[in-house]
């Protein structure tokens, strides 16, 4: 979780990047289909609120 929580704004930039009119329709259509569901609420809460649990079980996994 911690990996993709550092590189987030570097997938977001590249994602937008492939966005543009530059690439081929494919590319743009799944670069952009992406880009909306990682920035959507439902993707960001998702994350924040796993990252959160997930951060109880890491702990008690170390204990284990």
């Amino acid at each position: 979780m911690h990996e993709l929580k550092t590189i987030y704004p570097y997938v977001i930039k590249s994602l937008e990047a492939i966005s543009v009119p530059n690439w081929d329709t494919k590319s743009i259509t799944d670069a952009s289909g992406l880009l909306r569901y990682l920035q959507s609420p439902q993707f960001v809460a998702s994350f924040v609120i796993s990252e959160h649990m997930l951060s109880y079980t890491k702990q008690l996994s170390k204990k284990l």
